[in-house]
C-alpha cells in the first residue's frame, strides 16, 4: 500500500543500506521488479541513489525497465534528465572509439588470418549502456532539440546496430527515423529481420519499408541473423513446410547453406510467417540454425524431425508466450 511504499521510499533515501555482497544489492532490485506499479511510487527520488557507484547500474537499469514498461513518462524522470544526457554522451563517445577500433581490425589481413571466424560471423556490437540510453532519451526527443541532435549523431554511426537501436527507440514514440536508414536497414540481409522483430515488440512495423517487407526478405535474414553470420559462401531454399500448433499455422522456410566452398553443410529453419504470402509476421517462433546435415540419413528426415522438435518446443513453452499483435497477422 501507499503508506508502506512512502515508508520504504523514505528508508531507502535517507539511510541507503550498503551490501557487502552484490547479489543482496541485485535481489533487493528484483524485488523491485517483480512489482513494478508499487515501485513506481519510488520515483523520482529514488534516483538521489545514483550518486552511489553501487547503486547506479541497478537503479538505471530499473528505469529503463519502467520506461520500456510505460510505467513512468518522461515527466516522471526529468529532473534526472542533466545526469543521464551527460552519461549518455560519454557513452556514445566509448561506442564510437570501439567501432573504430572494429573497423581497424577487421582491416588487418593478417589478423583476419589469424582469426578466421571474424569472415563469417558478424563482429558488429553495440553496448547495454548506449542501448538502455538511446530507449531512456526517446521520450525527450519533441521536446527538447538536444536529443534530436543526439540521435542525429547516432544515425551517423558506422555500426549498423546503433543505427537499428536508435531507429527502434524513436519508432516506439511514432518517431519516424530518415529513410535512407531505414531503406538500408531493412535491405541488409543481416539487420532485416532484427529490425522487423524490434519494431514488432513496440508496436511500430508500420515504420518498416513496404519494398522489403516480404516473408522471403525477412526469413532469408531470420538465418543471418540466428546464426549470427556475416557471410555464407552457398544459400539453397529447399522447401516450404507447412505448421501448426495450437493457435498458429504458418510456413516454415528450410535452406541448406555452407560457411566456405569446402566446408560442410547445414540446413536451416527459419519462421513461422502466415501461409498467405503476403503477410508477414515479426516473431521467431521456429528457428534453428547450425544444424548439420547428415550425409548417412535421407535429408528429409531430418528436416521433418527437426520441424518436431521445434513445434515441441513452442507448445511446451506457448503457455508462457505471449501472441501479440502486429500489423498484419496469422493466418485466422
Amino acid at each position: 500500500n501507499k503508506e508502506v511504499n512512502h515508508e520504504l521510499k523514505k528508508w531507502l533515501i535517507m539511510d541507503p543500506p550498503i551490501f557487502e555482497d552484490n547479489q543482496e544489492l541485485r535481489s533487493m532490485f528484483g524485488f523491485f521488479e517483480d512489482s513494478l506499479v508499487a515501485t513506481k511510487e519510488l520515483f523520482p527520488e529514488i534516483l538521489q541513489l545514483v550518486a552511489l557507484d553501487d547503486y547506479k547500474e541497478p537503479i538505471n537499469n530499473l528505469l529503463s525497465l519502467m520506461v520500456d514498461s510505460n510505467k513512468l513518462a518522461a515527466k516522471d524522470y526529468e529532473t534526472y534528465f542533466s545526469k543521464l544526457f551527460f552519461d549518455a554522451k560519454i557513452n556514445l563517445k566509448k561506442q564510437f572509439s570501439s567501432d573504430e577500433e572494429m573497423i581497424k581490425s577487421l582491416s588487418d589481413k593478417e589478423e583476419q588470418e589469424a582469426n578466421r571466424s571474424k569472415k563469417y560471423y558478424n563482429p558488429e556490437e553495440i553496448s547495454s549502456d548506449v542501448k538502455r540510453d538511446f530507449r531512456l532519451l526517446a521520450p525527450f526527443y519533441s521536446s527538447n532539440p538536444t536529443i534530436k541532435k543526439y540521435f542525429d549523431k547516432a544515425f551517423k554511426s558506422k555500426n549498423n546496430l546503433v543505427q537499428l537501436y536508435a531507429v527502434v527507440a524513436l519508432a516506439k514514440y511514432k518517431i519516424a527515423a530518415p529513410d535512407s536508414i531505414l531503406l538500408r536497414l531493412a535491405a541488409n540481409r543481416l539487420y532485416a529481420f532484427q529490425l522487423y522483430q524490434l519494431l514488432g515488440n513496440v508496436h511500430a512495423t508500420e515504420f518498416f519499408p513496404i519494398k522489403y517487407n516480404t516473408q522471403e526478405q525477412l526469413m532469408y535474414s531470420q538465418l543471418f541473423y540466428e546464426g549470427g553470420y556475416k557471410l555464407i559462401d552457398t544459400v539453397v531454399f529447399l522447401q516450404k513446410v507447412p505448421v501448426e500448433a495450437k493457435k498458429v499455422k504458418g510456413v516454415v522456410n528450410v535452406y541448406k547453406y555452407r560457411l566456405d566452398n569446402d566446408g560442410p553443410w547445414y540446413f536451416a529453419l527459419c519462421g513461422i510467417q502466415p501461409s498467405n504470402i503476403n503477410q508477414t509476421y515479426y516473431n521467431d517462433i521456429i528457428s534453428a540454425v547450425k544444424t548439420q546435415i547428415d550425409d548417412k540419413q535421407p535429408l528429409q528426415k531430418q528436416i521433418d524431425k527437426a520441424v518436431s522438435v521445434e513445434v515441441l518446443k513452442y507448445v511446451t513453452n506457448s503457455s508462457n508466450f505471449f501472441m501479440r499483435n502486429s500489423s498484419t497477422s496469422m493466418d485466422d
